[in-house]
């Protein structure tokens, strides 16, 4: 399959980046364009990986029958394609920009906006900086400000091996540390869906680098991941003016963490809101879990879906009309990530005999059982 379609903008001459956005509507799982109709949902990331971490979320009929759901793929991440390196370090608040300029294309504001884990910050950055686009703001795990010394250090290997491994172009390397990063960060390591994922997510890495990409994505991920704690200070926060939710983990020994910069912050809003008159529109969620999990929307499906639908059906300005009753689309647990421009070929090692997930979907279709499949659609912005 090719591409159905391709936006471009141009917003600065020198940096062209092409970016490919997941959207489902109620009435089409898989949408080129908004249904105005529905409020939209947009999520934001987090370093390396791309939308596709949030298809527990697509999934979840509280969400897919009632919003447009949105998940955009930062520069270099994904199915998005860079021409060349980001002329200045890429910051959060120069991805929340990005966003923004997709969300211009693509005609749809204001959103409901949801981060997770340091997806946060593009999310925070966005809202911050462009408050007439953002209805709401959830914060799926958040990061704060401190981590321990071994993560610290565990990052910092973690980027300078991946500086490494693309100046080497050795591949073998950087598919281990995508297994690596993936396995780490969602604590999902024994789930099939996931392994699966991370499979595929490897081998589109490794089409990058085969296709000299690589090395003009590879800015785009480090200087974020370094710039993983750099949070918003907390007098910024306060000025926050849409409803806020931030969700975070608890755990049996400690089923009430420490007030941090985000406490401080829902605090602090609150205050202000009595002060104004109007309802106190911060709160928070904890979700207790047995091991920590950077990316919660992942490790904790349902009770964040579940949350995530009570608190924006709460916030939405928009009436929500009838759920369509057949979608016309339905999804499947992986994305065939060739039709954006990647060759992906099929999963190495294969015993004899046995036949990859592409041939019996292909078997399928020919005998008119059916497929089932998600597409990307393309905007290109030149930064």
């Amino acid at each position: 399959m090719s591409p159905t379609n391709m936006f471009t903008i141009s917003l600065a001459p020198h940096q062209p980046y092409t970016l490919s956005y997941h959207l489902s509507t109620p009435s089409n799982k898989v949408a080129e364009t908004i249904d105005p109709a529905y409020p939209t949902i947009m999520f934001c990331h987090p370093p390396w990986i791309d939308g596709y971490i949030f298809y527990p979320q697509f999934e979840e009929p509280e969400l897919h029958e009632n919003y447009n759901l949105l998940a955009i793929d930062l520069p270099g991440h994904g199915s998005s394609h860079v021409d060349s390196a980001p002329a200045a370090r890429y910051e959060w608040h120069r991805a929340a920009e990005t966003i923004y300029f997709a969300l211009e294309a693509l005609n749809v504001a204001p959103v409901h906006v949801v981060g997770v884990g340091s997806g946060c910050y593009s999310a925070l950055r966005l809202a911050l900086a462009h408050p007439e686009a953002c209805e709401s703001l959830a914060l799926v795990g958040p990061l704060t400000e401190h981590e321990p010394d071994a993560v610290v250090e565990a990052f910092k290997e973690w980027i300078d091996s991946l500086k490494t491994a693309v100046a080497e172009k050795d591949k073998e390397a950087i598919y281990a540390l995508n297994k690596f990063a993936i396995d780490f960060l969602t604590d999902q390591e024994g789930n099939p869906v996931i392994a699966d994922w991370a499979e595929e997510y490897g081998q589109m890495v490794e089409a990058r680098l085969d296709s000299g990409e690589m090395e003009f994505a590879l800015p785009y991920y480090c200087d974020l991941l370094e710039a993983r704690n750099e949070l918003p200070t907390q007098k910024e926060m306060e000025q926050l003016l849409c409803p806020l939710l931030v969700i975070e983990q608890s755990f049996i020994e400690n089923p009430t963490p420490p007030a941090n910069i985000y406490t401080k912050a829902l605090d602090a809003i609150n205050a202000r809101k009595f002060r104004e008159g109007r309802a106190c529109s911060a709160s928070r969620l904890l979700i207790e879990g047995t091991t920590p999990s950077r990316w919660m929307s992942l490790a904790y499906q349902e009770p964040v879906n579940l949350a995530l639908a009570e608190f924006i059906s709460t916030k939405t300005t928009l009436s929500l009309p009838p759920s369509p009753a057949t979608p016309s689309v339905a999804r499947r647990p992986s994305t065939p990530r060739d039709i954006t421009g990647f060759f992906i070929p099929p999963p190495p090692k294969l015993a004899p005999g046995r036949k990859t997930l592409g041939e019996m979907m292909d078997e399928l279709e020919k005998r008119g059982e059916g497929v089932n499949v998600e597409v990307e659609v393309l905007v290109q912005i030149g930064e």
